[in-house]
């Protein structure tokens, strides 16, 4: 595979969408761990924002997609397309 050079904004488009992946995955674990420790009560806004979350990745896709050159990226992009 050779290596991709991409411009600024896109280099800060794949940033940001990994950190937001980081972030969701973050998320989840906490709401995993409310299931366990009930003391926990920020469940409520962690679901919402999760929910927003998705929402951005699912916007965010098609400008993906345009600067993905690996086909295995795209493919993987793409299935989140059965989940949205």
């Amino acid at each position: 595979m050779r290596p991709v050079a991409y411009r600024s904004n896109d280099y800060i488009l794949l940033t940001t969408y990994y950190e937001l992946l980081y972030t969701i995955e973050e998320s989840l674990n906490y709401l995993d761990e409310i299931e366990k420790d009930f003391d926990k009560t920020e469940g409520d806004r962690i679901f919402n924002d999760l929910i927003h979350a998705f929402f951005h990745l699912d916007t965010t896709h098609p400008l993906l997609l345009s600067i993905i050159e690996n086909e295995h990226f795209a493919k993987t992009i793409r299935s989140f397309d059965q989940i949205f």
